[in-house]
C-alpha cells in the first residue's frame, strides 16, 4: 500500500507546493516515471485480468502457436469482420511471443506494455504547461488500467501520441500511432474518425464533399458485408459482470465536459480545440448509450480513452483566469479532488484487498515461488512460476 500512497501523493505535492529549478524538476519527473513503470510493469499475481492474460500467454504460445493470426487479422479487417479480431491483434500477440521467447513467462509482457504506455503518457504530460498536473489528475487511472486492461492501456498510450501529433498537424505520424494503437486493441478503431475529423478541417469545401461521398460508399460496403454486432468485440457469450464503477467514472469525465462547454470561448485559440470538440461529442454519446441500456462493459471500454480529455481541459482551464492566485487555487482544488478520488479507490474499493493488496513485485520477491494456477482450453492446469519444467496438475 505504501507504493500506491507515494504514487498518488507525490505528484500532488510536486504540482502545488514544490518549487525547484527546471533541470532538477525534469530529473525528478524522469525518476518518478521510471518508478511508475517498475510498479506497474513488474507486478505479479495482481489485477483483475491477471488470470486472463496468463491464460492468453499460454494459449497463444502453446495451444494456438501454429495459427497464422496475422493473415487472419488483416483478412478480417479488409472484410469488415472486425469483431473477429478480438485477442489476435498483431502487436499484442507479438509481445506475448517475445515475452515467452526471452524469459518463458508473462513478466516481460507486462513490463514492455508498461514501458510503452507510461512512456507515451508521460511524454504527453511533459509537453503540457504543467507536467505534474497532468500526472496527478490521471495517475489513479494509469495504475488501474495498467494493472488490469494491459493491452488497452498500451493502446491508450499511443492514442496520447496520436492526439499530440494531431495538435501539431503531423498527420502522418498521428495515423501511424493510431494504427499501432489499433494493433494492440481493436477498440482504438474509433479514433480513425478523430483523425478524419481533424484532417478534413484542413481541406477546402469541395474536398470535404468528396470525402463524405467516399465515406458513405465505404459504410454501404461494410453494411453489405454484414459486420457483426460491435458488442461481440468486447463481451463473450456468457453474461459479463456488472461494471459498478462506470457511472462514477463517467461523472468524473462529465466535469471537464461541462467546463469545456461553459468556457468554450476561452478554448478558441487552443491547438486542441478540434480534438476537444470530437471528444465532447464522444462523451455525450457514451452518456446516452448508458441511458439507452448499452452494456456497461462495452461503454467502459471506450471510457478508458477519455483520459487525455481531462488532461487537456484542466490544463487549459487553470490558465484562463487573469489572476495567478485564482489559477493556483483552481489547480489546487482540481488536483486535491483527484487525490481524494485516488485514495477512495485505494481504501474503499471492495476489490483492492483481494486484487491489489498486498503488492507483489518480481524485483524484490521470488516470482518462481508464486502459485498462480493457469488453466488452458484443454482443461489442463499449469503452475505459472513453478520452475523451468512444464508441470500440469
Amino acid at each position: 500500500m505504501i507504493h500506491y500512497l507515494f504514487i498518488f501523493i507525490f505528484p500532488f505535492f510536486m504540482t502545488n507546493f514544490v518549487k525547484c529549478s527546471k533541470a532538477l524538476e525534469n530529473t525528478i519527473y524522469f525518476i518518478f516515471i521510471i518508478y511508475l513503470i517498475i510498479i506497474v510493469g513488474f507486478r505479479f499475481e495482481m489485477g483483475l485480468d491477471w488470470g486472463n492474460y496468463i491464460k492468453e500467454f499460454y494459449d497463444r504460445n502453446f495451444v494456438f502457436e501454429n495459427q497464422d493470426t496475422l493473415f487472419t487479422f488483416f483478412k478480417n479487417l479488409f472484410l469488415g469482420q472486425i469483431s473477429n479480431n478480438r485477442n489476435i491483434e498483431p502487436l499484442f500477440l507479438q509481445s506475448l511471443h517475445l515475452s515467452n521467447f526471452l524469459f518463458g513467462n508473462i513478466i516481460f509482457f507486462n513490463a514492455l506494455n508498461a514501458l510503452l504506455a507510461i512512456g507515451c503518457f508521460s511524454f504527453f504530460c511533459f509537453k503540457q504547461k504543467n507536467k505534474w498536473f497532468g500526472i496527478v489528475i490521471s495517475v489513479s487511472f494509469i495504475i488501474f488500467y495498467g494493472m488490469d486492461i494491459v493491452r488497452q492501456f498500451t493502446a491508450l498510450g499511443f492514442i496520447f501520441l496520436m492526439i499530440f501529433n494531431l495538435s501539431k498537424k503531423n498527420y502522418s505520424y498521428s495515423f501511424i500511432f493510431w494504427f499501432i494503437s489499433f494493433c494492440f486493441h481493436i477498440s482504438s478503431i474509433i479514433f480513425i474518425t478523430l483523425y478524419f475529423y481533424v484532417r478534413l478541417s484542413e481541406f477546402e469545401y469541395k474536398y470535404k464533399v468528396y470525402f463524405w461521398i467516399f465515406l458513405c460508399l465505404i459504410v454501404s460496403v461494410l453494411i453489405f458485408l454484414q459486420i457483426e454486432n460491435i458488442s461481440s468485440i468486447f463481451i463473450n457469450t456468457y453474461q459479463p459482470y456488472v461494471n459498478k464503477g462506470l457511472i462514477f467514472r463517467l461523472i468524473i469525465y462529465t466535469f471537464p465536459l461541462l467546463i469545456f462547454l461553459f468556457f468554450k470561448k476561452e478554448f478558441t485559440n487552443s491547438k486542441y480545440l478540434k480534438i476537444l470538440n470530437w471528444y465532447s461529442a464522444f462523451i455525450i454519446i457514451l452518456i446516452f448509450s448508458l441511458i439507452y441500456g448499452i452494456h456497461s462493459t462495452i461503454i467502459d471500454r471506450f471510457v478508458v480513452f477519455l483520459v487525455p480529455y481531462q488532461i487537456i481541459v484542466y490544463t487549459h482551464f487553470i490558465g484562463i483566469f487573469n489572476l495567478k492566485k485564482i489559477n493556483n487555487f483552481c489547480k489546487l482544488c482540481i488536483s486535491f479532488f483527484y487525490l481524494v478520488f485516488a485514495l477512495n479507490w485505494l481504501f474503499l474499493s471492495e476489490d483492492n484487498f483481494r486484487v491489489y493488496i498486498p503488492y507483489k513485485n518480481v524485483l524484490w520477491e521470488d516470482y518462481y515461488k508464486s502459485q498462480s494456477v493457469v488453466c488452458n482450453p484443454l482443461y489442463k492446469c499449469r503452475l505459472e512460476g513453478s520452475g523451468n519444467a512444464e508441470k500440469y496438475e
